[in-house]
């Protein structure tokens, strides 16, 4: 079981051991202390370099002010990343139909050279706003001694930043991207994208974000929940002051594994209050966070039950999408 994990932690290229025992599921930790294991590394182990994505938005900008917070309480490095869209600055393909010998052939029209000059400059444009961003955000981190490096390249923004974050243990978007204006009640499509297809996991900032005191953890006793805890001990355990577990329904009864997860939390040093509830998961959620005025929530990314998941909408999905502050997605 250690070497398979050992074999997974290599894919986040870190110098540092990680705290092994804390990545390990609880339900081996008794059995490895009578074999007397040992393990090393302390503190922030997993998050050596924080990823983030901005498009110049305001929502992305929000982003790198939320990934900066982190960076700091954790003393990690930040990679900003602004991808210029090919959709934008790619020159339209325009075909007409021809007919002869009573067969038909697609004729392509190549552009005039004023189109062709238009698409030139918006490019030229879209990188100088990209230089000026980054500029920005450069200078925010220079000032506060942060380690700080970027990326400006043109692609398509969803494929990109998912290879873009695999340097790093944690990938920050905004919640909508530069077109919010025209979908105010949903998720950004490259967000939706990357939330499915991330390698690394993720915080999805929205306009308000603010900085860190309080989070909210959903805990349903899934693998991907066990897995935000040991994300959030390894990596983020610094940065807020409260740590509220909200139980809601069915987990009110797992009293043994609600247990085991308290004592795991406790022993490092996480100050934690338990929440118990009864209704929607997703409703209760929102509700604990409005009125604990909580800045974060932090959930697993599927529920225990996948298939109900895939059919209705995880709990995660809706939270991404009706959130006022930012949401962590581990997987």
């Amino acid at each position: 079981y250690l070497k398979t994990r050992e074999k997974s932690a290599k894919c986040f290229s870190h110098p540092q051991p990680l705290d092994h025992f804390a990545l390990i599921p609880r339900r081996y930790h008794h059995t490895i202390k009578e074999k007397g294991v040992t393990f090393t590394g302390k503190g922030n182990t997993l998050v050596k370099q924080i990823v983030v994505g901005t498009d110049g938005s305001n929502e992305s900008m929000k982003a790198f002010d939320q990934a900066f917070f982190l960076a700091r309480a954790i003393e990690c490095s930040i990679k900003c990343v602004f991808i210029v869209d090919l959709r934008k600055t790619q020159m339209p393909f325009i075909y007409t139909g021809a007919a002869y010998e009573g067969a038909y052939e697609r004729l392509y029209i190549p552009p005039d050279s004023s189109m062709r000059k238009f698409y030139e400059k918006l490019a030229t444009d879209l990188d100088a706003f990209a230089e000026k961003c980054i500029s920005s955000c450069r200078a925010n981190a220079e000032r506060n001694d942060v380690p700080f490096e970027s990326v400006v390249k043109s692609g398509y923004p969803g494929v990109e930043l998912c290879d873009e974050a695999r340097s790093g243990g944690l990938l920050v978007v905004g919640q909508r991207g530069e077109n919010a204006h025209y979908k105010r009640s949903i998720v950004g499509s490259i967000t939706e994208d990357l939330v499915r297809t991330s390698p690394r996991p993720m915080l999805i900032c929205p306009a308000s974000s603010e900085k860190i005191h309080s989070i909210v953890f959903p805990y349903d006793g899934s693998r991907t929940a066990e897995h935000a805890l040991q994300y959030y001990v390894n990596g983020l355990r610094n940065i807020a002051d409260d740590f509220i577990m909200l139980l809601v329904g069915e987990e009110n009864r797992e009293e043994h594994q609600v247990e085991e997860e308290l004592s795991y939390l406790e022993k490092h040093n996480v100050n934690v209050v338990v929440e118990r509830r009864e209704g929607s998961p997703s409703r209760e959620i929102l509700k604990l966070t409005e009125e604990r005025q909580a800045d974060m929530i932090m959930v697993g990314a599927h529920g225990r039950n996948k298939i109900k998941d895939y059919l209705l909408g995880s709990t995660a999905s809706h939270i991404i999408h009706k959130s006022h502050v930012p949401v962590l997605i581990a997987f």
